[in-house]
């Protein structure tokens, strides 16, 4: 049936809506499985949230004040939670942090119910513009309005989640503690987002992971999945594949098994343990994971920097790694594998076809080799009529 809906985008089929006067506003039309229980009011804030959240898919930021006054003043409504917070998210993606505050201080004036749900979009709206600072004041100021703990635990890990933001690791450790203080029990959702705070210390970080099984917390592919990235930052390859077997012996779905496992590879390459990574990518297979270029390209660079060229060159050429478009990283691996196994003129043919397609040529390993290595490049590409230069530009 044609209910004479304009085409075009959700936001013209909005302004079409909402231009009418409301004249077009009736669930029968707008969603025939809506209950006729239901009242006008409940449907008509449904229609603004939507309404809202698509000027921020069109970057008509400005028009939430319109329609927040439409609601309010013209249809005679009273908001609610989830239209201020949607209201507030999209003002968050405009950069536009100051103003959603100002939504959050009407939503607090009228003492709306579930308060968390309009702080913790202010909160993102915040640490999205990086005013993480202000993000973690309005943590007390929620305390201070709310009596009962309903709805603190989400507050607190928004608040955590801006420590991560801002590089604050002890503050979210901090916050751990007193929410605790608090006889508040984070959690998992608040712990994997201090895990995450605390990425760039990765003893701190398993501390927190050991604590899960204490207090009777199942980790899931998330807590793992930071883990093994903490680890992999600093090269604690040992640890990382540990906590990669322990994923998959849990068996936990999700889309972060890739992520993990690029993680685990990445982290025994930085170590040069190139029989870890090759194992890992195995264990990849055998579970019937795709492997993507990232996973590939940490395999053949953890090979590379063993020196064991050839099975860095066996990676990248492989059937599976092929599907993928060669990138500058992929071509420098290649060069510098084929270098070391003194295959000079495959070694320049695929410098050639960098210089083609513009891309970028890495010269740090070369500069970083000994002299022999470098005697050796000189010995090859002279054996080919080209010249060094090139390759230091």
């Amino acid at each position: 049936m044609d209910y004479g809906v304009p085409c075009g985008s959700w936001w013209d089929k909005a302004v079409w809506l909402f231009g009418s006067g409301g004249a077009h506003v009736r669930p029968a039309i707008a969603n025939p499985f809506v209950s006729s229980k239901r009242s006008t009011r409940d449907y008509l804030a449904k229609a603004y949230t939507e309404a809202i959240r698509s000027c921020a898919d069109t970057l008509r930021w400005q028009h939430v004040h319109v329609l927040l006054d439409e609601f309010t003043t013209v249809r005679g409504k009273q908001l609610d939670v989830i239209l201020v917070a949607a209201a507030i998210k999209v003002l968050g993606k405009a950069q536009q942090w100051r103003q959603g505050l100002v939504l959050l201080q009407a939503a607090t004036a009228q003492r709306l119910a579930h308060q968390e749900v309009a702080y913790t979009a202010a909160q993102a709206a915040c640490s999205r513009s990086e005013a993480w600072q202000q993000a973690l004041a309005l943590l007390p100021d929620f305390l201070f309005n709310v009596a009962d703990n309903d709805g603190k635990d989400a507050v607190y890990a928004a608040a955590i989640r801006a420590c991560d933001e801002g590089s604050q690791w002890q503050a979210a450790v901090d916050l751990l503690t007193q929410m605790k203080d608090c006889t508040l029990q984070p959690s998992l959702v608040a712990r994997n987002a201090a895990m995450r705070a605390c990425s760039l210390r990765w003893d701190v970080v398993l501390e927190f992971f050991a604590r899960l099984t204490e207090e009777e917390l199942r980790p899931d592919e998330v807590t793992f999945g930071t883990a093994i990235a903490a680890c992999k930052k600093d090269g604690q390859w040992a640890s990382a594949s540990f906590l990669l077997s322990q994923l998959v012996e849990q068996g936990l779905p999700g889309n972060h098994d890739i992520i993990a496992f690029n993680s685990a590879i990445c982290a025994s390459g930085q170590c040069a343990e190139w029989e870890q990574s090759l194992s890992l990518l195995s264990l990849l297979q055998r579970k019937r994971l795709r492997a993507d270029m990232a996973t590939w390209i940490s395999a053949a660079t953890s090979c590379e920097r063993a020196d064991a060229w050839a099975a860095a060159i066996q990676l990248l050429v492989a059937k599976e790694a092929c599907h993928f478009k060669k990138d500058a990283i992929v071509y420098n691996t290649l060069i510098a594998s084929y270098g070391k196994g003194e295959h000079w003129q495959t070694a320049l043919a695929m410098f050639a076809e960098m210089q083609e397609q513009n891309m970028q040529v890495f010269v740090n390993w070369l500069k970083k080799s000994g002299q022999a290595e470098v005697l050796h490049w000189q010995s090859g590409i002279s054996g080919c009529g080209l010249l060094m230069a090139p390759l230091f530009v």
